[in-house]
């Protein structure tokens, strides 16, 4: 009977850890981005009130409002998302194309610091990126993600309002048209 109940607990054992390597390594279709709100449609959550804190790669705390007047694309991501980790070149990229638009990325990693410290120094992301703890996935749920997936991306308008989002990889292309909008593109 012991050696039955070792077996079942390490088959069960095995098939999660299958599910949670396939759910992590999996590349599911973007979810649809969200419209940019017009009258007689729902706009998108306003941020909430109480937000993670955020601190920079140097420690220092930060707010969103501190890129107030551009339009924001804000990227949460984690060192560990693949689809994350992927898509970074192209937002510096998007970065770059558009740096003469008042536009700014902002990526908010959900990680340890010395994590994304290393992490950002290795791969020389060229865009602000903030820590926050996991608090920031009921965030992220507030403002629309509900699953609290990685990566997501929201937009901010240059008044700080959500203006678009999207759920999963962005590609240089994507993440143009997902701007567009509220750069007036």
């Amino acid at each position: 009977m012991n050696q039955r109940r070792v077996f079942l607990l390490t088959a069960v054992g095995a098939v999660a850890g299958g599910i949670g390597l396939g759910l992590a390594t999996r590349r599911d279709p973007p979810v649809p981005e969200a419209p940019v709100p017009t009258p007689g449609r729902a706009a998108l959550p306003s941020p909430p009130a109480e937000t993670p804190t955020l601190v920079d790669l140097d420690g220092n705390t930060r707010a969103l409002d501190a890129w107030g007047g551009k339009v924001v694309l804000v990227n949460f991501w984690a060192t560990w998302c693949a689809p994350c980790r992927e898509e970074i070149p192209a937002l510096m990229a998007l970065r770059e194309q558009l740096r003469d638009r008042d536009f700014e990325v902002v990526g908010i990693a959900i990680d340890g610091a010395d994590k994304v410290r290393g992490y950002a120094g290795d791969m020389r992301i060229s865009y602000p990126i903030l820590i926050a703890d996991f608090s920031a996935i009921d965030w992220m749920r507030r403002l629309g993600n509900k699953p609290g997936a990685l990566p997501f991306s929201l937009v901010l308008d240059r008044n700080g309002s959500p203006a678009a989002q999207h759920l999963g990889l962005l590609t240089v292309d994507s993440a143009r048209r997902l701007v567009a909008p509220a750069l007036g593109l």
